[in-house]
């Protein structure tokens, strides 16, 4: 549905607002109107949809269809603006058109003539009524034109009219799948054939897909924008939105092929389209399913990323979208629609503003819902916005069955929640309101603070409710800029010495890690050297050459001007002799007597030590009241005048001076602030020890009565911007533009101080990573501006009440982390016979990473080196100064605040002449010194792996013996060369061993002994530590120790051994001589065994006893019969002697048959399964044993 833009125009912002989003009560009933164009008595097929809405300035309009029992057909209502069915449109309001077509969109001519276009059937239906009601015969000869196209069916969805009264048609036709159609027609009916093809096109976005038109809406240019949706079985549903010309052709400015597919990874779909009065087009529809809410486009196609997430504004609610529109008055967006899920179906208005924020005070939260009769199937298909802003939404409702259109009050404009604060007065940015300020540690309202202004009396933060247009919304707190961020440290050394102080330095002159204090005192005076303790506590060094040397001294700053790492101190005055003192050893300095530096009477008002040329070592310059001086270094501790050149030529009253690289090539610029109604200098460094002047921007053409100046990129892009302090007049910031030239900011707290401003310094006091500025001024009542930077490219004066009343001219001032605990302190010099002030940083809770340099081959201080550090998603930029502000010399450490991030991404230190070193995934909160990296250094070691191990060299693995190299960055920044000497041990890691031992013998393997024969194996931790496996196959090697007794014959079992026959005598044995045979015949009856010696091994068999028998002694004691046999023997026994046994072997002793003796006369034995031969009787007594000898045949 589209709205008339051109109506809203016309409407002022002096509307009377109620509340917004709350139902119209003039309208209606309550703001409801429900109304039946067909109904009858047969419950439940009554049935009136309204599927869209029009509005005039006199007029509502609803289309859409309705049915009874006994009739249907398209339908049309209108009404009156209070909700009233206007008698004088067809004699009651209503017209129905029989038959079966649908209405789905409605719009007006400017001539009041009503359009509703939709389908009959199967076709394109528009119709054209007259305001009176009755069919327009102008349109198509009868008011009624049907379309047949090129698809079995074809639908309208949407209508709109071109500047020339043209009316664009727009839907979907098809025969198996949806293509997009669009159709123009004259202004009596016709198919404009100037359209497209033939009066209409048909768009195939996806081959085989099937696409919808849903909204629709013409440009001021009379181009066409759709909206809708394409699917296909491989996306999925998907939105698009697409630009015609006014003729119908792609408009190719339009994405580059004059539509967008609208894909987020799940199902899109757009339903309606609007175009903002600043061409910027929104899209009402779906970001992945259940996601309903405000696609925004640019002109040309591409995601507005402003509005919203990267273009889409989630209502955050499950609702379907219908219709859009952009409410001009109140610069509002608004979606019309219906709910889903729990509890009901319902009408539903949810509000955006411009920049997709959900519109609070619309509704209730933004939304706005209806739920009609109790129903829970209430649907809303069309929404429009009045011309007079209000908002009308249409349906149908399921319980009432009737045609549904509500309205509600119109969005108001977004109310400014803004508020500014001077002082410690807020303002409130909203004008015509109710306010009530509201103090944020209570969350109470203040008495009586009910005006747009508010002026804090104590510190805090303070928020305002303000009230407009029926609605509240309440501010951020804000910090009343009165505040406690510092306090004077209450150090007794400090609160008690006093003198005529003018300029300071901080440095770590001992090497401890905590910068230490000088101050110079003039008038003849002897200045101060302050010894920093470590514990918040300072000693005054009374016995050295740099505390007893006395003068007019206006500014000293520290330098290592000798690189032994140890920082020395140059002392200016304004009359005499300057002074140089080189340290020693960390506790004592030594005066330098002679030389220029030690010797010049040069009448300055302050040194700065700088390296100009980039040879590593630092040199002096000096701002006078006449001529400037340049002392070059010469490295052997002598130092050069520098009498040619612009830089010391130039006669200027110059009050200080200030070295920055402002245009980040590596060489080192100055600037010299000038007063005595003189412009300020800014000298560009040529890189060949000599400097341009700069003529041209107001940098160089503004001063008069300048007194200092401060580099410090306040902005984070990388550029130092300056800041200059002036007396009687205005200070001046300038910001860099990146190209060698300036912007003077002109209007910022800053800058709108007047006064005497001696002095400054950049210092990030609350570490959020935007750099603040203090500012020294000469005024007892007002003597430290403090001034927070709002991260913006603006500032905010803080009044912190430490650093506003001192009671002393305060002259240079300086930032230092003094106690190395993250936040920088602030040192003011007091003018006269006052004593300086330490002010300690207060704050808490913010992370930070200090980092302090020093050089190899840039000087050891690294002064002139800029450091970068990324966190928190943007860059930092900081330079190491010889000299800040007017005779002022902060620390030459560098403290970054880092808000609340947790990492450092990158640190990048930039030495003189530009060199880099990059350091990575630093940790946050400690104090990092980083050394600059040394040309072609190399690291050397050596490692031993095991056999098979590989060894990880870089990107090489390397498994084989030899030395090897490669570059790397290390954990700081610096290339190396690492040399690497590889040992591989030998292969040990599966050895294979075999060992024989004797039965008996036991073999130590690894912790245990193994003794039995077999496969072992043992992992132990072998040489250099490598694992080693040892497989074991042990054999144990025995003999066979059986002996066999062959009648007299006793034969050994084991072959090829050593053999010694031993009688057994009780526990001894005794070898018998000569018997060292496989077999042995005893001479004697008796026990007799066998030592056996094979392979390295003996064994001893079990004794034996023998006894000597014949044939002949056999038989006088037994009788065996028959022998020979064939098949048994039958043995007669004597009946004087007890038997046990009966035995029989063959003759080599082998036992073939036994057989227990049971006091028997005779024992009968089988031989029938033993083999024919000779074969021993053995009779086993208990007086010893017979033998008898019997032959088998």
């Amino acid at each position: 549905m589209r709205i008339n833009l051109g109506a809203l125009l016309l409407l002022t912002t002096s509307l009377s607002y109620s509340q917004p989003g709350v139902l119209d009560a003039s309208f209606g009933n309550g703001g409801v109107v429900l109304t039946k164009i067909l109904e009858n008595d047969v419950p439940g097929f009554d049935f009136n949809r309204s599927n869209a809405v029009a509005a005039t300035n006199n007029r509502i309009y609803l289309a859409g269809f309705s049915s009874s029992f006994t009739e249907k057909g398209l339908s049309i209502t209108a009404y009156s603006l209070d909700g009233v069915l206007d008698p004088t449109f067809d004699d009651d309001g209503k017209k129905l058109i029989n038959g079966d077509a649908t209405a789905l969109d409605v719009i007006t001519q400017s001539d009041g003539k009503i359009i509703v276009g939709g389908f009959n059937t199967d076709d394109f239906f528009l119709i054209r009524l007259n305001t009176n009601g009755t069919l327009d015969s102008s349109w198509g000869g009868t008011g009624i034109v049907e379309t047949d196209l090129t698809g079995t069916w074809e639908r309208i969805t949407t209508l709109a009219l071109q500047s020339d009264g043209k009316v664009i048609a727009g839907g979907y036709s098809g025969t198996n799948v949806n293509d997009l159609t669009v159709a123009r027609y004259t202004t009596t009916g016709m198919l404009d054939t100037t359209f497209g093809s033939d009066g209409f096109l048909n768009i195939d976005l996806q081959v085989g897909g099937s696409e919808r038109i849903e909204g629709m809406s013409i440009q001021s240019d009379d181009k066409i924008l759709l909206a809708g949706t394409t699917s296909s079985s491989t996306t999925g549903d998907d939105g698009f939105i697409m630009r015609l010309t006014k003729d119908g052709l792609y408009d190719n400015n339009f994405n580059g092929e004059g539509y967008v597919i609208v894909d987020f990874g799940g199902t899109e779909s757009l339903s309606d389209v609007v175009v903002q009065p600043d061409n910027k087009i929104i899209a009402s529809g779906v970001k992945i399913q259940g996601t309903s809410g405000v696609y925004r486009f640019n002109a040309n196609g591409s995601y507005d990323t402003t509005f919203g997430v990267s273009g889409f504004a989630d209502t955050n609610i499950s609702m379907w979208s219908a219709s859009i529109g952009y409410h001009i008055p109140s610069s509002k967006i608004v979606v019309f629609g219906y709910t889903y899920g729990a509890p009901s179906r319902d009408f539903a208005i949810y509000s955006f503003d411009t920049s997709g924020q959900k519109d609070i005070c619309f509704g209730t939260n933004a939304l706005a819902r209806l739920d009609i009769d109790n129903s829970s199937q209430d649907y809303a298909y069309k929404g429009v916005i009045q011309p007079d802003g209000k908002l009308l939404i249409a349906g149908e409702s399921r319980n009432s069955e009737a045609f549904v259109v509500a309205r509600y009050i119109a969005p108001s404009p977004s109310i400014d929640k803004t508020v500014t604060i001077i002082g410690s007065t807020f303002t409130a940015t909203e004008a015509g309101a109710q306010y009530s300020w509201i103090d944020c540690s209570t969350n109470l309202p203040i008495n009586g603070a009910t005006s747009k202004s508010y002026t804090a009396t104590k510190a805090g933060n303070y928020k305002v409710e303000i009230t407009k247009y029926g609605c509240k919304v309440t501010s951020s707190c804000i910090k009343n800029n009165i505040e406690t961020n510092y306090a004077d440290l209450a150090d007794n050394v400090l609160l008690n010495t006093k003198g005529p102080s003018l300029g300071h330095a901080w440095g770590d002159y001992n090497g401890d890690g905590y910068d230490d204090l000088f101050v110079v005192n003039y008038a003849g005076y002897e200045s101060f050297l302050f010894k920093n303790n470590g514990n918040k506590t300072f000693s005054r060094i009374t016995n050295d050459p740099v505390a007893l040397t006395k003068g007019d001294s206006y500014a000293g700053s520290w330098g290592d001007y000798d690189n032994d790492g140890l920082l020395d101190l140059f002392v200016g005055n304004y009359s005499g002799a300057n002074s140089l003192f080189r340290n020693k050893n960390g506790t004592v300095f030594e005066k330098i007597a002679s030389g220029v530096l030690a010797t010049d009477a040069t009448n300055l008002w302050d040194a700065c030590w700088v390296d100009y040329n980039n040879d590593g070592l630092l040199d002096l310059f000096q701002a006078t009241n006449n001529k400037n001086y340049l002392y070059k270094n010469l490295g052997n501790g002598q130092f050069q005048k520098i009498v040619a050149g612009n830089i010391v030529t130039d006669s200027e009253a110059s009050f200080s001076c200030a070295w920055g690289d402002y245009n980040n090539d590596g060489k080192i610029d100055l600037f010299v602030a000038n007063f005595g109604n003189q412009n300020n200098s800014l000298y560009k460094n040529l890189g060949d020890g000599t400097f341009q002047k700069i003529t041209a921007g107001s940098i160089v053409n503004d001063g008069g009565q300048s007194r200092s100046a401060s580099w410090g990129d306040y902005n984070n892009d990388g550029f130092l911007d300056l800041y200059v302090t002036n007396s009687g007049q205005k200070n001046f910031l300038y910001k860099n533009n990146g190209d060698e030239t300036f912007i003077k900011i002109s209007n910022d707290p800053v800058v709108n101080q007047s006064n005497w401003s001696y002095s400054s310094t950049w210092t990030d006091y609350d570490n959020d990573g935007y750099i603040d500025l203090a500012v020294s001024r000469s005024t007892d009542t007002d003597s430290v501006s403090l001034f927070k930077n709002n991260q913006n490219g603006s500032f905010t004066r803080i009044f912190d009440t430490s650093l506003i009343a001192t009671g002393t001219f305060s002259w240079s001032i300086s930032a230092s982390d003094f106690d190395n605990n993250g936040y920088e302190d602030l040192y003011v010099a007091g003018r006269g016979f006052n004593r300086g002030y330490l002010f300690e940083n207060k704050n808490s809770g913010n992370n930070f990473i200090g980092i302090a340099l020093m050089g190899t081959i840039s000087n050891k201080a690294g002064i002139g080196a800029k450091v970068k550090v990324k966190s928190n998603g943007f860059w930092q930029t900081k330079q190491v100064s010889g000299n800040t502000g007017r005779a002022s010399q902060g620390s030459l450490r560098l403290t970054f605040g880092l808000g609340k991030s947790n990492t450092i991404d990158s640190i990048v230190v930039l030495w003189p002449g530009n060199k880099s070193q990059i350091l990575k995934n630093i940790t946050v909160n400690q104090i990092l010194q980083i050394h600059e990296c040394e040309p072609n250094a190399k690291i050397y070691s050596t490692e031993v792996i095991c056999w098979g191990q590989s060894f990880e060299f870089g990107s090489s693995v390397l498994t084989q013996s030899g030395q090897y190299t490669r570059k790397f960055i290390n954990e700081s920044g610096c290339e190396l060369t690492a040399v690497l000497d590889l040992i591989v041990t030998p292969d040990y890691s599966n050895l294979s061993v075999s060992r024989d031992i004797c039965k008996g013998q036991q073999f130590q393997f690894g912790a245990g002994y193994v003794s039995e024969p077999g496969k072992y194996v043992y992992k132990y931790r072998a040489y250099k530590g490598c694992d080693s496996v040892v497989n074991l196959t042990l054999t144990v090697k025995s003999m066979n120790k059986t002996i066999i007794q062959s009648v007299n014959k006793l034969v050994a079992q084991e072959t090829n051994a050593l053999y010694q026959w031993v009688k057994c005598e009780g526990s001894k044995t005794v070898p018998v001589p000569g018997a060292t045979e496989s077999t042995f015949t005893p001479l004697e009856p008796g026990s007799y065994g066998l030592i056996l010696n094979k392979n390295g091994c003996t064994e001893t068999s079990d004794c034996i006893s023998l006894v000597i028998v014949s044939a002949d002694d056999s038989l006088q004691s037994i009788q065996v019969y028959p022998n020979p046999t064939s098949q048994k023997v039958i043995i007669q026994l004597p009946r004087q002697e007890t038997y046990f046994y009966v035995r029989v072997h063959d003759v080599n002793g082998k036992l073939e048959e036994a057989q227990r003796i049971e006091n028997k006369d005779n024992v009968e034995i089988s031989l029938v399964s033993l083999q024919n031969g000779v074969y021993i009787i053995e009779i086993e007594t208990d007086k010893g044993k017979l033998f008898a000898k019997v032959i088998k045949n």
